[in-house]
Formats: structure tokens, sequence, C-alpha cells
């Protein structure tokens, strides 16, 4: 089953931290499900929130 992806936003607002976090942890290649989409910039998988030290 494809997980849900979540904005930098949701995704920061799900594992508590900031969104400068997440897009560090991003650029850093920590959340290596991360895509661009057109539409809704940088989306994160779901199961990337939750891996050990993602957050």
């Amino acid at each position: 089953m494809k997980r849900p992806m979540l904005t930098q936003r949701e995704a920061a607002a799900a594992c508590g931290v900031s969104r400068s976090t997440i897009r560090r942890r991003r650029e850093a290649g920590d959340l290596p499900g991360a895509v661009s989409d057109e539409t809704r910039g940088w989306l994160i998988p779901v199961d990337d929130c939750w891996r050990p030290g993602s957050g």
C-alpha cells in the first residue's frame, strides 16, 4: 500500500519539529523518500517522519 505524502509544513507538525528542521533534514538526505511536486512543493512520505532519528 502506498503511504500518504505530507507537505513540509504537515511533516513538521507530525514530527514535532520546525519546517526549517524538515528542510535541513531533506537537504542532508535524511528524508530519502522526499519528492518535489510542482503544485504542493516538497512532499515527505509519512514513513520518513516516523523513521528513527527523523524528528
